[in-house]
């Protein structure tokens, strides 16, 4: 009787087949998890770009609409409408036939549009609020026969901040918010507008505010450089002939920086700057906390070159102290620093 016999494999086939399977899954899962990686780079850069055009925009055109608190007087006399305007920042006089005969500049910088100036250098993003520029935005009160219910004078404060964002001690990046604060004013008779500014009145970063968005996250640095120019505003003569002190006032020329970083890939840095020359003075009197900076990355794991606030370059290895920190990790692109019992990346800045 013959025997039947059935077609199998052998053990070593079977094990040459689940190794080639293996070898093709797996390269299909690593072209898979490639293609997903830079799928979501590619959805960040458009998202940053689309982030950066629109938070320049909109920090241009506030600081285009800054103005000085102001009061519209209306008054009827013999039949006659007269308005007078009375501005904050200056104060003129004339005579019946239009000469100008006293002109007075309001120094106080109450209103002013108050900034930091970082001089080239960049301000990183930390655990605390960091303010970058703040300033007002006003509408006139109006005055009719006397009568101040005609309209309040109201002063929109723009506070822009850059905060920690919500993964900042894994990335060490921040967040760009627009907080706005409104405020009313009333002025009296005789130099309505003009008589404001005292430090009483100043705005305070402690205000709750009105409104506050969030403009723009990944933000690994600020830059905010000022550029000034005296701007006459005229010179008044007397009835006697003489001649008054020619009256300037400070046009400031204010340009921003937003850089933006991937909070996985360092390598990857985008940046967007607006310029504006601003329609009130400016004081750069806010102080500019001093923070880490990694110039560059000598050997990864070892050695890196960082700075700390405006001191000189030095070079680290792990465990290294800077400033109030010290050096845990040294990776190719970035350092991760502990720093008051946090732990949080800095990343090389893009221009460096």
């Amino acid at each position: 009787m013959n025997k039947c016999s059935k077609p199998g494999f052998t053990l070593i086939e079977v094990m040459i087949t689940v190794l080639l399977l293996s070898l093709l899954l797996g390269t299909g899962n690593s072209i898979l998890s490639y293609s997903r990686q830079q799928t979501e780079k590619g959805f960040w850069i458009q998202q940053a770009i689309a982030q950066l055009r629109n938070t320049t925009r909109l920090i241009g055109i506030k600081m285009k609409e800054t103005s000085y608190p102001s009061t519209l007087v209306k008054s009827k006399s013999g039949g006659i409408d007269t308005d007078s305007i009375y501005s904050f920042k200056e104060r003129r006089k004339y005579d019946d036939i239009g000469r100008l005969r006293a002109l007075d500049i309001n120094t106080s910088d109450v209103y002013n549009m108050h900034t930091i100036s970082t001089d080239g250098n960049t301000m990183a993003a930390s655990y605390d609020d960091r303010t970058i520029m703040y300033f007002p935005i006003c509408t006139p009160e109006i005055i009719v026969n006397g009568s101040k219910q005609s309209g309040t004078g109201i002063i929109t404060w723009v506070h822009f901040v850059f905060r920690p964002a919500k993964n900042y001690s894994v990335t060490g990046l921040g967040s760009i918010y627009m907080d706005e604060h409104e405020v009313s004013y009333s002025t009296k008779s005789p130099d309505y507008a003009y008589g404001l500014g005292k430090p009483s009145e100043a705005f305070s970063t402690s205000w709750v505010p009105t409104r506050s968005k969030e403009l723009i996250t990944d933000v690994s640095g600020i830059k905010v450089d000022t550029f000034s120019v005296s701007e006459s505003k005229g010179q008044a003569v007397s009835k006697e002939g003489v001649k008054g002190d020619v009256a300037t006032v400070k046009k400031n020329l204010v340009s921003i920086t937003i850089n933006c970083c991937h909070p996985k890939d360092g390598k990857i840095t985008l940046y967007d700057q607006c310029s504006v020359i601003s329609r009130v003075e400016l004081t750069d009197d806010l102080v500019i906390p001093p923070s880490i900076q990694l110039i560059k990355v000598i050997k990864s794991g070892e050695r890196a070159l960082v700075k700390y606030g405006n001191d000189s370059a030095t070079e680290v290895g792990l465990f290294d102290p800077v400033g109030p920190g010290k050096v845990v990790k040294i990776y190719s692109t970035s350092i991760k620093v502990e720093e008051g019992g946090m732990e949080r990346l800095v990343v090389q800045s893009p221009e460096e």
